[in-house]
């Protein structure tokens, strides 16, 4: 029961976060930034769906409710780590030490 919870949750979870993330960046280089959410959107949602239906095996509505936490939880989780770690510095809140000296010498 529980290898079967853990299989649901962050092992489904984690795969279709890759497929995503994947995506995203395979598409990043073909596909002006706007609209690599419109074109991930369906194919992100026909796995998410077939996943669900089709590999997913619970026998409880709590089940299934603890696969979708999980799975929404982990996909914030893992996306804002990865975002953090893509952004420059700057865009971080951080400045680098190179551009403070750059504002020092011309103020």
């Amino acid at each position: 029961m529980k290898t079967r919870i853990l299989k649901d949750t962050l092992g489904w979870g984690l795969v279709l976060w890759v497929i995503g993330y994947a995506l995203g960046v395979m598409l990043f280089a073909f596909v002006p930034a706007s609209l690599i959410g419109w074109i991930i959107t369906p194919f992100g949602t026909a796995i998410t769906l077939w996943i669900a239906f089709k590999k997913v095996t619970g026998d409880t509505l709590r089940h299934f409710a603890l696969v979708g936490i999980v799975w929404l939880l982990s996909a914030l989780v893992f996306m804002t780590g990865a975002l953090d770690r893509a952004s420059p510095p700057h865009v971080q809140g951080r400045v680098r030490s190179s551009e403070t000296a750059v504002e020092r010498t011309t103020a």
